[in-house]
């Protein structure tokens, strides 16, 4: 139970009892036959309702019995959405049981407050109450009373079914006057309002319907002045149709309501499982299994004015029928006392009346106070009584006439003055509202009295329907033309493209703005004559707004074909690129254009239709400016990544200036791109552009700083480092320019050119006078760490970084940032690559010194062998057991104890094999007769002096394709190993000026590239690179390169010595004993174990000499 939706009204005092185990608290109801508590269980501590029988009913069986009842069968029911039964006793004779407390409203209550619920919402609480309604019908139970006010709404929002036992409530509308009750008509099925005991579980689907109803419409289905005209409509009305009440419910839903409220049960839903299911699917969207044939026709609008009045006549009835229930549903009433006969002398309360006739008392109180006078009346005045009883019937047919004659006046004056619809209204609500106030009766009421008006009122009802004929006539003339008129101007609006007015002219608006453009602007007409009227004039405007409608659909489809396809052409155009167009502006100008050409602008297109083409612009030029954006941030990446490759090399060779000027080309491209202006990535990239900039900044003032420290040092003698070894005592010769031109040193027995930017990281650090870090300044720390980072030194470069304070201000501190971020990145995964590479080699150093494995595997372990010494020897433990594997090797290889020159011999075929030392080998192949080695000649053939191309290569595709001579590193061989390559190269004269050299040493590129090459810059350069030869050819096809005024020479022979370290990635390359390049840090995934040229123009391979590990 809830507490109550109203202050309760003391009825009774009845005194509060005493239950043993609960405390009772306030009253929150009381009814005709008992009081409801609020309380707490103690022995649970929970909150209860308590219902208590009156006192002055305890003695009373009948509803002593149906509050027993009504606890039983509540106690019958577990349900969550049915209020639970909890206990019941008696104490002091008075019958009571306490049940679940629900601290919420009624639904009747919110009902009031808050009006109709949407239909989403009432579905939400009506299907559990359902599944409960299901619960009551498995366990046979009828409620009977299902209505508003027993339904609660608990806390959390849900409903609960309450009161399963007709409660009775004193401000219950269906109290009869004697105090009997029929539950609430409102509600109640038509065989339960003609026979209770018919009433079964369709009797509360016809309930449930009915609350169902009230909650999503706003009101029951069936309303009234009284009780019987409200069963009236029960037992003989149509409902009103719930989608003229509320236009926003699903023709679903109304079909459901529509059953439940179907008047024959047989009609109904059978059982509560039924409307369940159909209450599933119109949450669903689905439509509900019903057949509307099946139903009961509904009440339109038109039929109301007539439901009423045949209401009245049926009333008669119903009150007969009423008062029939009312005496089974409660017995009760006293006997009347009967007066002994007397002296017949003038009775005073009889006369009394008749004096009262003189005053302005309603007729209606002097008639009920004639009947409080009967029912005491002696015998003897009977006949006095019907004489008095006649004078006061006149003296109501007075008062009725009275009433006649105003209002015959005032609907006649209405009809002269236009107002119709105030017409109507009088005679439909101020007749019944004046016959009250003169009478005290309504007009059904005055036929039981003998006063008839249903004749006048229906000849008053002809005269105003004829007038109101008339002017409908007259309307519906003026109308038509209307009509005529806009469908014209509508049709010449569409021809002109003039959509938004063609549109505009055919929705007239509101009814009162339709009759004023019909002439027809003083009258005031019914609601529903003017719907009958109006709707008619919107089936040809509706018609024709659908056939604009679809010309206006042709239209959008045609233009938003054209956004899309100039859309797809403008994607692919901005995606093939290289140039960004601006695609999404430019689309934007391609449809106003296709507007133009077809007469059409925005502000002539029609509101509220659907316009494809601009959702779909808009859609598309957003892609095509974030698609732009896209593109814009992946060039701009796809630039700086670039640049970032391609400033690493410079970085590596310490060209910083060059690598600067990379940064500042891409920053000024950058700014210059006004697209990107205001995004993140944009701002992003400039701070790490700026970030690398200052890098080189620091970086060439440090070069700066060491020539400046060479040029102070001219003439003296200084400790210098030669490779790893310190010479001491080297005087320095500075020259003019040591950062541009160079300078020498000169020492015991040499003098040798140096090259500033390729001293050893050590010795520069010396020159720029980096000793003692902790004694740096901020900027001279930040540059050091700068300086070994690129040096390939990480772990140098955080020790410099952490030995003490670096700038706090400035672009310097970004550069910390970035600079701490790429020396931890590089120390992690250096870290986990070491961690990683120390624990593979112990694992295969057990593997190879299993002796089980030897015996069984010899092959897999000498190749395992192959792995340590190739891949493994910058191990300790493996550099430690060098000589151990080598041994191993050569003992598993060669069990018949074959000698080492011996597989040299069988492997390469070399002209002479040299061993050098334990672990050095050194192989040369003199091409004097073609069994030289076991190189492969390719497309190259032996011309007794060499190995020689023949023709030229014609394309840059077939220098990949026609396979020069090659040779591969085979065991054992060790290519992992430092390695000098020397190759003596005869430029033939016949060839012309040279145009591509191109040696591939273990995994290293190494290309000469003359002027003459195909789609070549015409300067001489080489290019160095460790990439793939796909890749290392369209670096050469883009022109890179280092250029030199001396390379190859037609008619020369040149010697050329390649020095190469895979491990740490160094390279030395000399052309006739000059040095070209001397860099590190080129890494390489290649295959290590390959020899091979290629050339562009005949060339002869004369002799070759290879010096590596084995």
């Amino acid at each position: 139970m809830a507490s109550s939706d109203h202050p309760v009204r003391s009825l009774h005092d009845d005194k509060r009892p005493e239950i043993a185990g609960y405390e009772l608290a306030e009253v929150i109801g009381r009814g005709a036959a008992g009081v409801v508590y609020r309380g707490r269980q103690t022995t649970v501590d929970r909150e209860v309702a308590l219902k208590v029988l009156h006192d002055h009913h305890k003695n009373n069986p009948r509803l002593v019995r149906r509050m027993q009842r009504e606890a039983r069968t509540t106690a019958r029911l577990a349900h969550p959405h049915v209020v639970s039964a909890v206990d019941m006793g008696e104490v002091d004779g008075r019958f009571w049981f306490a049940m679940e407390y629900v601290d919420g409203p009624s639904l009747a209550l919110r009902l009031r407050q808050e009006g109709r619920l949407k239909e989403r919402e009432a579905l939400r609480l009506f299907i559990p109450l359902c599944e409960a309604l299901e619960h009551l019908f498995e366990h046979g139970v009828v409620h009977r009373d299902i209505k508003p006010a027993n339904i609660l709404i608990d806390a959390r929002g849900g409903a609960r079914i309450a009161d399963l036992g007709l409660a009775f409530a004193d401000s219950d509308p269906s109290i009869t006057r004697q105090g009997s009750t029929l539950g609430t008509p409102h509600y109640i099925s038509p065989e339960q309002a003609v026979n209770p005991t018919a009433a079964d579980v369709r009797s509360d689907i016809w309930s449930f319907g009915a609350t169902l109803f009230h909650t999503v419409c706003g009101r029951p289905p069936f309303s009234g002045d009284s009780t019987a005209e409200i069963l009236s409509g029960v037992l003989y009305g149509r409902i009103p149709d719930p989608a003229e009440l509320e236009p926003s419910l699903s023709r679903r839903l109304t079909l459901v309501l529509r059953k439940c409220l179907t008047r024959e049960p047989a009609g109904r839903y059978q059982v509560p499982h039924e409307l369940l299911m159909d209450l599933e699917r119109v949450r669903e969207r689905r439509a509900p299994k019903i057949k509307i044939r099946t139903l009961d026709p509904v009440q339109s609008r038109y039929d109301k004015r007539l439901t009423r009045w045949v209401a009245i006549g049926i009333s008669a009835v119903v009150l007969a029928v009423a008062g029939f229930i009312a005496y089974r549903s409660f017995e009760t009433g006293e006997a009347r006392s009967e007066v002994t006969a007397g002296v017949l002398e003038p009775y005073g309360p009889l006369e009394n009346l008749v004096v009262r006739v003189e005053g302005d008392e309603q007729p209606a109180e002097m008639l009920a106070a004639l009947s409080d006078v009967l029912d005491g009346l002696p015998k003897e005045y009977r006949s006095r009584a019907d004489e008095v009883q006649a004078v006061l019937h006149d003296y109501l047919r007075r008062h009725v006439r009275t009433v006649k004659d105003e209002m015959r006046r005032e609907v006649t004056n209405m009809i002269r003055g236009r107002d119709l619809a105030g017409a109507w209204q009088l005679l439909e609500e101020g007749l019944e509202k004046r016959l009250v106030e003169r009478t005290g009766f309504p007009s059904l009421e005055l036929s039981a009295n003998g006063v008839d008006i249903a004749p006048w009122r229906g000849q008053l009802v002809g005269e105003l329907r004829s007038a109101t004929d008339h002017v409908q006539l007259e309307l519906e003339k003026k109308l038509e033309a209307l009509v005529e008129r806009t469908l014209a101007s509508a049709e010449e609006m569409a021809a002109r493209q003039d959509w938004r007015r063609a549109f505009e002219s055919i929705q007239m608006g509101s009814p009162e703005i339709i009759l004023e453009l019909a002439g027809f602007g003083g009258f005031h007409l019914p609601a529903d004559l003017v719907d009958q009227l109006v709707v008619p004039v919107g089936i040809p405007l509706e018609l024709e707004r659908q056939r604009l409608t679809d010309r206006w659909v042709v239209v959008d489809r045609e233009l938003r074909r054209f956004v899309e396809t100039r859309a797809d052409t403008l994607e692919k155009q901005l995606a093939d690129g290289p140039l960004r167009i601006e695609a999404g502006a430019q689309l934007e100008e391609d449809f106003e254009a296709e507007l133009f050409d077809r007469g059409l602008s925005r502000l002539r297109m029609p509101d509220g239709l659907p316009k494809t083409a601009f959702t779909t612009l808009a859609r598309r030029a957003r892609f095509l400016r974030e698609e732009e954006g896209r593109l814009l941030e992946e060039d701009a990446r796809a630039v700086f990544d670039d640049t970032e490759r391609l400033a690493g090399t410079y970085l590596r060779e310490r060209g910083y200036e060059k690598a600067r000027d990379l940064w500042q080309e891409v920053t000024d491209d950058l700014n210059s791109e006004l697209r990107a202006r205001g995004s993140a990535w944009r701002a992003e990239l400039l701070r790490r552009l700026q970030v690398r900039r200052e890098g080189t900044r620091l970086l060439t003032a440090l070069l700066v700083r060491v020539s400046d420290r060479i040029i102070q040092l001219d003439g003296q003698t200084v400790s210098f480092l030669v490779g790893r070894v310190e010479v001491p005592n080297v005087r320095v010769q500075a020259g003019f320019d040591p950062l541009g031109e160079g300078f020498y040193v000169q020492g015991a027995g040499f003098s040798e050119k140096q090259d500033l930017r390729s001293l050893p990281g050590a010795q520069l650090e010396r020159f720029a006078g980096f000793k003692n870090l902790g004694d740096l300044e901020p900027l001279e720390r930040l540059t050091l760490a700068l300086f070994r980072y690129y040096e390939g030194k990480p772990r140098a470069a955080s020790e410099a970084l952490n030995s003490g304070p670096l700038p706090d201000e400035g672009a310097e501190v970004d550069l910390v940032f970035s600079l701490s971020g790429r020396i931890a990145t590089g120390l992690e995964s250096e870290q986990e690559r070491a961690d990683a590479h120390l624990a593979e080699a112990e694992r295969r150093l057990k593997i190879v010194f299993d002796e089980r494995r030897q015996e069984q595997s010899p092959n897999q372990v000498i190749a395992r062998i192959f792995e340590l010494l190739r891949n493994y020897t910058d191990v300790p433990l493996v550099r430690l057991r060098r000589g151990d594997l080598i041994e191993l090797r050569q003992r598993l290889e060669n069990p018949d104890g074959i000698s080492e020159e011996a597989l040299f011999e069988r492997q390469f075929s070399a002209t002479s094999v040299h061993f050098i030392g334990r672990d050095r080998v050194r192989m040369v192949f003199d091409f004097q007769t073609q069994s030289a080695g076991r190189w492969d000649w390719g497309a190259w053939v032996f011309d007794n002096i060499g190995a020689v191309l023949e023709s030229d290569v014609s394309s840059w595709d077939e220098i990949l394709q026609r396979r020069g001579p090659r040779l591969i590193l085979r065991d054992p061989f060790l290519p992992d190993e430092p390695f000098e390559l020397v190759l003596v190269i005869e430029q033939l004269a016949s060839s012309g000026p040279p145009q591509l050299l191109w040696i591939s040493a273990a995994g290293f590129q190494v290309a000469f590239a003359g002027p003459g090459l195909p789609g070549n810059r015409r300067d001489a350069r080489y290019l160095i690179g460790s990439e793939d030869p796909a890749g290392f050819r369209a670096r050469l096809r883009g022109g890179e390169g280092e250029g030199q005024a001396r390379l190859l020479r037609s008619g020369v022979t040149h010697r050329i010595t390649i020095r190469g370290n895979r491990r740490v990635g160094r390279l030395e390359v000399l052309l006739d004993g000059r040095e070209l390049v001397n860099t590190k840090g080129l890494r390489t995934d290649m295959d290590t174990r390959l020899i091979e040229l290629r050339s562009f123009e005949p060339v002869r391979l004369v002799r070759v000499e290879l010096e590596g590990g084995r």
